[in-house]
């Protein structure tokens, strides 16, 4: 009996010896890592922190790498224009809502967005303006033919510039009409016209001022440029001035793409900005 006891009284020390709970005092508490707060649920166990992705500021900066396109066409504009928008408002959104992420894409779709678009809007102004002074420039060399009577050269420009002979010497001229009936004959009929007659009788007693080009617009693989013209004749005291709208095109693609034909020449006219006046 006094084995037995004794043997159950070691088997008592050794278990109360090896228990988690004296296992746990015995370990220093700095050997046992703290989890973080943001990662304890409210059991107190360990859970992963999730922070949504803001969805407008990922589409903002897929319509920013787009953006370039705006070049192209003012139609495309909407696509830097959108990026500008919606970066924006996930700007905002993130920031109402501190669980949301997605700063840097928002920035990044808003800044490129807003660049894109000041670019694509100066660099369509700039290329209308170049076309403008392309377009006066042509014009007034029609002008300038009338009024050294040189007709064959006038009605040159009218023609297709695949068909157009070299304007500098007058005997290649003369020799394309001569070549060609067909051209001749357009020839002798554009002389005809009231226009026509009057700027060769007004020679260069006249004044002729480009004063812009009133729009533009697409011709099939060409484009319609719509200069305006004053043409100012008569003595200091009886000054007479009439405008002459032109149609114009400019050829897009092709061997000859950049040069330019003169399609109407109309005297007589009221500029569209009296118009939209009235």
């Amino acid at each position: 009996m006094e084995y037995q006891a004794g043997g159950q009284m070691e088997r008592n020390a050794s278990n109360e010896q090896l228990s988690p709970k004296r296992l746990s005092e015995s370990i220093p508490d700095r050997a046992v890592p703290s989890a973080p707060r943001g990662l304890l649920s409210e059991g107190g166990d360990l859970a992963p922190e999730y922070r949504s992705v803001s969805v407008l500021a990922v589409v903002s900066t897929v319509l920013a790498a787009l953006s370039p396109a705006a070049l192209l066409h003012p139609v495309l504009w909407m696509i830097p224009a959108s990026a500008f928008l919606l970066g924006a408002a996930a700007w905002m959104q993130i920031h109402r809502s501190p669980g949301r992420i997605g700063r840097t894409p928002a920035a990044i779709g808003c800044l490129v967005g807003a660049f894109a678009l000041a670019t694509a809007v100066a660099d369509r102004a700039v290329y209308q303006q170049c076309l403008s002074a392309e377009s006066g420039k042509f014009g007034l060399q029609w002008f300038a033919y009338l009024a050294e009577q040189a007709p064959q050269k006038a009605y040159a420009l009218a023609i297709p510039p695949k068909h157009r002979p070299g304007l500098v010497r007058d005997e290649v001229v003369w020799e394309f009409y001569r070549a060609n009936p067909h051209w001749r004959r357009e020839l002798d009929a554009y002389v005809k016209d009231r226009l026509v007659r009057t700027m060769l009788a007004l020679g260069h007693d006249v004044q002729v001022r480009y004063l812009g080009c009133e729009g533009f617009g697409p011709s099939g693989d060409h484009l319609a440029a719509y200069p305006l013209f004053a043409v100012t004749c008569g003595v200091e005291v009886r000054k007479t001035t009439f405008f002459v709208r032109m149609t114009i095109e400019k050829q897009m693609f092709g061997p000859h793409a950049g040069a330019w034909r003169i399609l109407r020449a109309e005297g007589g006219v009221r500029p569209a900005a009296w118009a939209d006046g009235e």
